[in-house]
């Protein structure tokens, strides 16, 4: 699927295991750089505080620093050993800088970011979702160690706007027999244009609006192996949660639309308050 594929890692688990992941996705041919960003305000830390006669001798600190460092350059070239012995095409890089800031500069040069996050309850944290709007690359989101299955392939989809660029990723999926792909549209309850569009005149007829709206669907699409759903709800982000449950959906792939700050303060986007949500891994597609 992907000719160059960048995973950054920090070392937990999470990341290695974002790089077994990756692997699922790289093309015959195609190469993972594994990307590790020493943080390079810890210099400037130690400059602060090498007078301060409580944290200890700055030599010695220093000294931490580089072997921390060279730690770090040999936990990468296991990485390589370790994917390279299973015929694996990948490399790995070293900079120093903002972590964030490097992964966003660097996701010009790759197809794919791969980002294995450490699972919590709700949400995810700004470094990652700012990865997430600002990369110029495709991003996989995967919580927490576990393994992508892509056996069930999810792509919600916005019949006001599809994304042709999820349309070309459904047939990519399409093309393997194994996979069964599923197109969900969502109709918001509120506000009640879509209610309206779809259902004319009838617009209490919830049937016949989701009778239209796999119309619309089919239509638009117009891939016969898909199973279409339509499902009407109040929040978008929550229904195809809930719908990617019910299904077992191993992986979901979603269109990431570009807003201003204002834009996303007043709309919001749905790839990111669903990524926020779900602990199903998720493909955002640019």
């Amino acid at each position: 699927m992907y000719n160059r594929i960048l995973v950054p890692v920090d070392f937990s688990k999470e990341s290695i295991k974002a790089v077994e992941n990756s692997v699922k996705f790289l093309k015959d041919g195609g190469k993972i750089t594994v990307f590790h960003v020493f943080p390079s305000e810890l210099p400037s830390y130690l400059a602060f505080f090498q007078d301060m006669t409580f944290f200890g001798d700055a030599s010695k600190i220093e000294a931490s620093l580089i072997e921390i460092r060279e730690k770090a350059e040999e936990k990468l070239s296991e990485i390589v050993s370790r994917f390279s012995e299973k015929g694996i095409d990948i490399d790995a890089e070293l900079v120093d800088g903002k972590p964030y800031v490097e992964i966003i500069k660097k996701s010009a040069d790759f197809d794919l970011v791969v980002l294995g996050l450490r699972e919590k309850d709700y949400g995810i944290s700004v470094s990652p979702m700012k990865v997430i709007r600002k990369a110029n690359s495709d991003v996989l989101v995967i919580k927490g160690e576990r393994d992508v299955n892509i056996n069930k392939v999810l792509f919600p989809i916005d019949i006001h706007e599809i994304n042709p660029l999820v349309v070309e990723k459904i047939k990519q999926f399409e093309k393997e027999d194994s996979i069964g792909i599923y197109v969900l549209s969502v109709v918001e309850m509120m506000p009640f244009e879509d209610i309206e569009y779809l259902g004319g005149r009838d617009i209490l007829n919830l049937e016949a609006v989701k009778e239209r709206t796999l119309q619309v669907l089919e239509e638009r699409i117009g891939i016969e192996r898909i199973n279409y759903a339509v499902s009407i709800g109040v929040d978008v982000a929550d229904e195809i949660d809930s719908f990617a449950k019910s299904k077992e959906i191993g992986l979901v792939v979603m269109a990431h639309k570009k807003m201003s700050g204002f834009e996303r303060t007043i709309l919001g986007s749905t790839s990111e308050k669903f990524v926020q949500i779900t602990r199903i891994p998720t493909l955002i597609v640019k």
